[in-house]
């Protein structure tokens, strides 16, 4: 699937109690590439929970996935190559567990950043996102101006919580 957000997969859940686990997959090779305007984010996966809503990814591997803002006119933001998790409120978490992130990328030819290569993670509103016993292996994050590139893990907290035990 190409397009703005989540290239194989676009989960989004507002509703107290709701959960997503995912376990023991692959996601791999899918892209989010495009010239229009707004962000593009999470090549590989897109995965926002607010509300008391939970998300769980375990035992995943994301494999060649990329997100690529193929314009220069209005330059846009392109957060996780392989996944971008955003974890909105008090009450609502977000875990990576066990997950392999490798050879995923963010390209960016506009002037803006090119963020997470592998993942981008946003906890907000006392949200609260865990990742953990995960690996990163050959990540890449290009852009125009080297110092707005993040290869691996690129997080923007906005008053939530972003924990991260043995990362390789």
């Amino acid at each position: 699937r190409s397009g703005v957000s989540g290239g194989a997969l676009w989960y989004v859940s507002t509703a107290a109690g709701t959960r997503l686990d995912l376990r023991n997959g692959t996601l791999q090779s899918n892209e989010v590439v495009s010239s229009d305007s707004g962000s593009k984010i999470g090549g590989g996966a897109e995965v926002r929970v607010s509300a008391g809503a939970t998300a769980t990814l375990r035992d995943l591997a994301f494999l060649a996935n990329r997100v690529e803002e193929t314009g220069t006119a209005i330059p846009r933001t392109c957060f996780g190559g392989a996944l971008y998790l955003e974890v909105a409120s008090s009450g609502s978490s977000g875990r990576c567990l066990r997950c392999i992130f490798q050879s995923n990328s963010v390209t960016n030819v506009s002037a803006a950043d090119a963020l997470g290569g592998a993942l981008a993670v946003r906890p907000t509103q006392d949200g609260y996102i865990e990742i953990t016993d995960s690996r990163f292996l050959l990540n890449s994050a290009t852009a125009v101006s080297p110092w707005k590139a993040v290869p691996a893990l690129a997080s923007g907290q906005f008053g939530g919580w972003l924990r991260a035990d043995r990362l390789l």
